[in-house]
């Protein structure tokens, strides 16, 4: 799945891919923008197999998705947190609700990570491990913090950077969507300066080396040609996930 729009601010993309190991692709995303010209981009990384996580999932960008579309006008940084919050919450308990009356749908669940623009302002919404970074041309720089058993060892000091890339637990979630009926989300507000965007799920950051997703990014290429080259680079590694990119950058 590979969809591209050209904005007058700027242009997207973003595209998904089953992997080399996965027979379902559980991953979702999408970029767009509703009539004020505010741009919305989301992936979610659903689990609980097959029938299950990419329910979940396209369940969770469906609810997020036709209320952004509906949203005319964000009045202000506090406005726009507000509707996430409330937005994302309406998804974990459809998500939850459908998990707990429907036995064929017992236990999915799913990350969320979000991107929100808007009036010179960057809203980054958080459940789970998969990631929003920017870049320049010389930099890039994780926006969002994986909610995950690695993410807690670390940040207590128990393990080191390079042991957390490889600790046998690194895809252990401390947070999901859906799997509760209360969810727990991580909002973060920055000043927006025109920075370009990298969404991805996890199946991308591992198994792709960072100076490989650096090198991508950093290349002159359209956004088309980067997507596809993340994807094949993540499958030419042996993409043991699903894999979903989502790209964004200003006009110059």
């Amino acid at each position: 799945m590979s969809k591209k729009l050209r904005l007058l601010n700027g242009s997207f993309i973003f595209k998904s891919d089953v992997g080399k190991v996965r027979e379902v692709n559980e991953d979702r995303c999408v970029a767009l923008r509703n009539a004020a010209g505010d741009v919305l981009l989301c992936v979610c990384d659903g689990m609980g197999g097959q029938n299950k996580g990419d329910y979940a999932s396209e369940l969770t960008i469906n609810t997020i998705e036709d209320s952004f579309k509906i949203k005319n006008k964000f009045r202000s940084a506090r406005s726009a947190s507000r509707w996430l919050k409330n937005t994302v919450r309406d998804a974990n308990n459809r998500v939850y609700t459908t998990g707990a009356t429907t036995p064929e749908y017992q236990g999915m669940g799913t990350t969320v990570t979000i991107a929100l623009l808007i009036k010179g302002s960057l809203l980054t919404a958080q459940v789970g491990d998969s990631r929003c970074y920017s870049y320049s041309s010389t930099t890039l720089e994780q926006l969002t913090e994986d909610q995950s058993y690695v993410q807690y060892l670390y940040n207590a000091g128990k393990i080191s950077e390079q042991e957390k890339e490889i600790h046998q637990n690194k895809n252990v979630l401390t947070n999901a969507l859906g799997t509760f009926p209360s969810l727990s989300l991580d909002i973060r507000v920055s000043r927006y300066k025109g920075e370009s965007l990298f969404l991805c799920s996890d199946g991308v950051y591992n198994s792709i080396p960072k100076v490989d997703i650096e090198n991508i990014l950093h290349c002159h290429e359209s956004l088309a040609i980067k997507a596809d080259m993340l994807i094949s680079t993540a499958n030419s590694y042996g993409a043991k996930d699903n894999l979903s990119v989502i790209l964004w950058e200003c006009a110059n």
